[in-house]
């Protein structure tokens, strides 16, 4: 016997469910989950900013022109405390940008006076420049903010010097004068080398968009390159250093963790006990 299946009426069918409707985010509530911070480690630039990282192999960018205060270069010098604590977190140092007091410049001067040079050496602030640049390759990200090695920018700007007129090429100017930058990049984090830098041989507008070129240069008017710096107070400095504000590890991160100083050995103890981490260390 066949299955008859009764058929509803209009009046008996259940009421229809509502669609979906899909709400995209913002340019701005993207952005700013791509740039937070993850785990505990501190960054020295603010997080509402975009970042350059070159790509393995050939690179090329336009390097933006300065809109902070008294600016004679299109950068800003920093000097940096990496690998800092077990976050591996990147300070500024208060003693080479403000003249102050730096916890981890007197932890490389204990570390130097008691022998430990390679403690001494991975304490030693790196110098680096901040720089606003235009990503060739990816334009329509906008302005990026980028951290380059102090030794590229002494290449780049003896490339802008022409050897036999003396004639310097401005680089960054956002008319039909200024050039475009040429690199390539070998080898991945401390190994890492930039080679082949290249001013390019014609000159040429920011972009061929005299709109996009203005929006560009608006926003980094906006927000000029000492205004993105993030300084964090000594305290806050030497306990991260210490390990005292950590709720929580990471994975290991390709950035090389700085040791802490070890804590010299009792004269009554044995000679094998220095090789043994502290109680702080462990934990």
């Amino acid at each position: 016997m066949a299955l008859i299946q009764k058929r509803t009426t209009g009046a008996n069918r259940a009421p229809s469910v509502q669609r979906f409707q899909y709400k995209a985010r913002s340019a701005e509530e993207v952005k700013a989950r791509a740039n937070r911070s993850i785990g505990s480690r501190e960054s020295y630039l603010v997080a509402e900013v975009d970042f350059y990282t070159p790509k393995a192999g050939d690179n090329n960018i336009r390097i933006l022109p300065p809109t902070f205060e008294g600016a004679q270069h299109y950068g800003v010098d920093l000097h940096l405390h990496y690998g800092i604590g077990p976050d591996r977190s990147a300070f500024l140092c208060l003693d080479k940008m403000k003249a102050e007091a730096c916890p981890i410049c007197e932890e490389r001067t204990n570390a130097a006076a008691e022998g430990e040079e390679d403690l001494a050496k991975a304490l030693r602030p790196k110098q680096r420049v901040l720089v606003w640049v235009i990503n060739r390759s990816e334009e329509g990200k906008g302005p990026l903010t980028w951290s380059m090695p102090a030794g590229l920018d002494k290449d780049i700007v003896n490339c802008s010097i022409d050897k036999s007129t003396g004639e310097i090429l401005s680089v960054d100017d956002p008319s039909d004068k200024g050039y475009d930058i040429a690199f390539k990049r070998e080898g991945m984090d401390e190994h890492t080398k930039y080679t082949g830098i290249q001013v390019a041989r014609r000159a040429s507008p920011l972009s061929d968009d005299a709109d996009e070129a203005d929006k560009w240069l608006a926003f980094i008017a906006e927000h000029p390159l000492d205004s993105l710096l993030t300084f964090r107070e000594y305290d806050f400095i030497k306990a991260a250093y210490a390990g005292t504000t950590v709720e929580h590890k990471e994975a290991a991160a390709p950035a090389t963790k700085v040791p802490t100083r070890r804590a010299a050995a009792p004269d009554s103890a044995p000679a094998a006990d220095a090789d043994k981490p502290t109680w702080d260390q462990v934990h």
